[in-house]
């Protein structure tokens, strides 16, 4: 129906030039991630990078970057050109309904890339399965964690000047000239039709092309294992190289494993060997540190949450020296790297815990290993 009707100027003319103005607003996605990519590089390299690394950096990270922005191109497409050339009236709202799409886009990668970076901040990495964990903790932790420790207001307040300037960014492209429709389409109404078969059919290769990273064949695509190793030998830029939105994909499909899924009462029975309940409270306190008194706070995460990072060692975990004494062979069982398996921090640091909280545990850990 959509072809039969195209038969005439009235209906090509505003699918054609909707197809290139859509293309002008998909590279809004890229440059945005680049423009992102950058500033990630510039708050956490810390020495100088070669050129030709680089440059190998930003070419790659355009191309994987493409596996979700080239959606933008297809959802205008599909959403506003396609519409407005079937039906005249949909014509006076294509250009509004094509800044908001594409804004509320920009808008996405926008607090992605908020939250990368203070992602970054606390594990040193990008987004990895360790997130998923984040949705049974509690709220209001995170926003404390947020608005006191990452300047929440400011990046609130940064909002709507970011999206300002998108629109801003967004209305310049709609401006900018378009190849018309008659100078590539014959005079014949059946021509016309078979070109116009071709502009829809070619604008749909256009997309897998765009997505598979340059390439149509889907086996091709950008992916971790293909990084260049030349970008790989710094772990900061082959982090940079991954999209935020490509990086939660990659999370999400990772199994978290099933240290980190344990319950509190499961979490206090692997626990008991290393903070027995026999141990003499300080100052007069309850006996043990799992007892009402001394219950982890409610505004921490829970106990499961210890266990998040079970057999990777993170160093400033725990902060405690270990002594040889009360020890099994001349030997302590306890040792600094089995502190960072039983005390790994999950939006949560040792010096993060409160004091009514940290006196029973290092003394329940002071009477059974000798810590000191």
């Amino acid at each position: 129906m959509f072809l039969i009707n195209c038969s005439t100027s009235f209906y090509n003319e505003p699918f054609f030039s909707g197809i290139q103005t859509d293309f002008y607003l998909m590279l809004l996605a890229p440059l945005v991630c680049a423009v992102f990519r950058a500033i990630f590089l510039w708050r956490y390299h810390t020495h100088a990078i070669p050129r030709r690394q680089l440059l190998t950096c930003f070419r790659y990270g355009f191309w994987w970057g493409m596996d979700f922005n080239a959606y933008v191109f297809l959802i205008l497409l599909l959403c506003v050109s396609l519409p407005t050339a079937i039906f005249p009236s949909v014509r006076p709202f294509a250009d509004g309904l094509r800044c908001a799409l594409v804004t509320a886009y920009l808008g996405i990668l926008y607090l992605a890339f908020i939250g990368k970076m203070i992602f970054y901040d606390h594990f040193h990495d990008t987004f990895n399965a360790t997130i998923r964990l984040g949705i049974h903790a509690d709220k209001k932790n995170f926003a404390d964690i947020f608005f006191h420790q990452h300047h929440g207001g400011l990046v609130l307040l940064g909002v709507p000047v970011y999206l300002a300037i998108c629109v801003l960014a967004a209305r310049a492209l709609l401006m900018l000239p378009h190849l018309p429709y008659d100078m590539i389409a014959p005079p014949d109404g059946t021509a016309r039709i078979a070109c116009n078969v071709l502009c829809f059919v070619g604008a749909i290769v256009l997309f897998y092309w765009l997505r598979y990273g340059g390439t149509l064949n889907h086996r091709k695509k950008p992916e971790w294992d293909e990084v260049p190793p030349l970008v790989k030998e710094d772990a900061v830029l082959a982090k940079a190289t991954v999209d935020d939105l490509i990086a939660l994909e990659l999370a999400w499909k990772k199994r978290v494993s099933d240290a980190a899924r344990h319950s509190d009462d499961e979490a206090r029975r692997y626990l008991a060997p290393i903070l027995p309940e026999s141990c003499p409270p300080p100052y007069g306190q309850s006996t043990s540190v799992f007892s009402t008194a001394h219950r982890w706070p409610a505004h921490r995460a829970s106990l499961a949450y210890l266990f998040s990072s079970w057999g990777k060692p993170r160093t400033g975990t725990a902060g405690l020296r270990i002594s040889s004494s009360r020890t099994r062979g001349g030997k302590s069982p306890f040792s600094r790297e089995s502190a960072h398996r039983i005390l790994p921090s999950f939006f949560i640091r040792w010096h993060d815990f409160p004091a009514v909280t940290r006196e029973p545990l290092i003394w329940d850990l002071r009477c059974r290993y000798g810590i000191k």
